[in-house]
Formats: C-alpha cells, sequence, structure tokens
C-alpha cells in the first residue's frame, strides 16, 4: 500500500499545498530526463530510471535485498502506476511492470475518459469464457478487441501471440486465425461442446494442441 501511495503521489499536479513532501515542481524536475541514452530508449532523472518501450514513457525505481527484487513504475502520460514485489534472486520486475502498464494501461485509460462504453460483442460468446487445458499446457478464451481470440496466459506477450476464432458456419465451430504469425493450427476448424446448461466444457479441434482442451476454474 505504502508503494501505491509512492506512485500515486508521482502522479499528482498539485503544487501548493503546505503538507507535501515534495511539490509539484521538484517532482517534474526528478522525472526530467537529466542523462539519456543515445537512441533515447531511456535514461535517467534524479532518482528515477526512465524507459520507452512502444511509444511509451515509464519512471521507476528498483530495489533489493537477499531474496526479493521489487520495483514501481509509473506513466505520466496516462497518470497510471505498477508495483512488483517478487520473492526471488532471478525475478524481474521491470519486465512485469512494462507489461503490466503496455497490456492493461490502454483499457484503463479509456474506461476512464468514458466509463459507460461498453463493447457490443454477441452475446453467445459468454458461453466460451474461460480457462482451458490440454497436454501442452494453458489457454484462456476472452474478448479482446471485439474478437473472439485464445491466448497462452504463460507466453511472454499473450496479445502478440493470440488466436482468433472466426465463426465457421454450424454453432459453436470456430476457424483459427493466427493473424500475426500464420503459425501452428492456423486455418484449422475447432467447436466448442457444451453442457445441459449451455456452457462450454471442452474445446475440441484436429491438432493436439485443441484435440481436448477442457475448461477449469482456476490455474
Amino acid at each position: 500500500i505504502d508503494l501505491a501511495k509512492f506512485a500515486s503521489f508521482q502522479l499528482r499536479a498539485d503544487d501548493d499545498a503546505d503538507n507535501q513532501v515534495l511539490k509539484a515542481r521538484t517532482r517534474r524536475e526528478m522525472h526530467r530526463p537529466h542523462w539519456v541514452n543515445p537512441d533515447w530508449s531511456g535514461g535517467w532523472g534524479i532518482g528515477f530510471e526512465i524507459l520507452r518501450q512502444n511509444g511509451q514513457t515509464f519512471h521507476g525505481h528498483g530495489g533489493a535485498v537477499q531474496g526479493f527484487r521489487t520495483g514501481v513504475y509509473f506513466s505520466l502520460a496516462e497518470k497510471l502506476g505498477a508495483v512488483a514485489l517478487t520473492n526471488a534472486d532471478d525475478g524481474d520486475p521491470v519486465t512485469i511492470l512494462t507489461k503490466a502498464l503496455t497490456w492493461f494501461g490502454p483499457a484503463i485509460v479509456a474506461a476512464r475518459q468514458n466509463p459507460d462504453a461498453r463493447e457490443d460483442l454477441p452475446a453467445e460468446w459468454a458461453a466460451y469464457y474461460g480457462r482451458y487445458r490440454n497436454v501442452w499446457g494453458d489457454q484462456e478464451i476472452l474478448a479482446y478487441h471485439g474478437q473472439l481470440v485464445a491466448i497462452s496466459p504463460d507466453a511472454p506477450d499473450p496479445a502478440a501471440g493470440r488466436v482468433t476464432l472466426e465463426p465457421a458456419g454450424p454453432p459453436h465451430h470456430f476457424r483459427l486465425n493466427h493473424p500475426q504469425t500464420g503459425f501452428g493450427s492456423h486455418g484449422e476448424i475447432v467447436h466448442f461442446e457444451l453442457d445441459s446448461n449451455g456452457r462450454a466444457t471442452r474445446l475440441v479441434g484436429p491438432g493436439a494442441a485443441t484435440n481436448g482442451s477442457v475448461r477449469i476454474e482456476v490455474w
């Protein structure tokens, strides 16, 4: 909680409160780049590392003690912050934090700007949403940018490796589309098996990766 408050403090813009430890103009000077990499992929403010990834700029600071690594990073432009606490010397809080801000940040900002906005999604998709497991690993079926997709939660970048499920005629049948790579089961037909309540219990297809993916409630 204290680290979250610290991140929130960095995002405040008020400059005149008498009880502030640091005024906003002081924090702005701390956030300002004082040293930058030659390619401007990052740099340093005063007490803060600066990272630039995929058009976003993050400020943050980390810490470590034997067996633990931590980090607090935030996006000034989006007014979002994130905290990661890992209990491993080889933990990588910076990657966790930058990915969290990259993946969830745009959706949070959009919801903040228009809290009543809703995606117009087919109601029948709700029967498919959830977690599934097969011999090769886990996947999750969800809606993403108006499409029904499958992601691998343990992938380095689940969104980039997503598989789109496109309606393929008969009810509950879909064609797999790998829009990024065309790899794997691209073009194959899969279908959901539903129980008596109309809820999908299994995802079946011709490939080993989808032949017998059963619904699970928790990872």
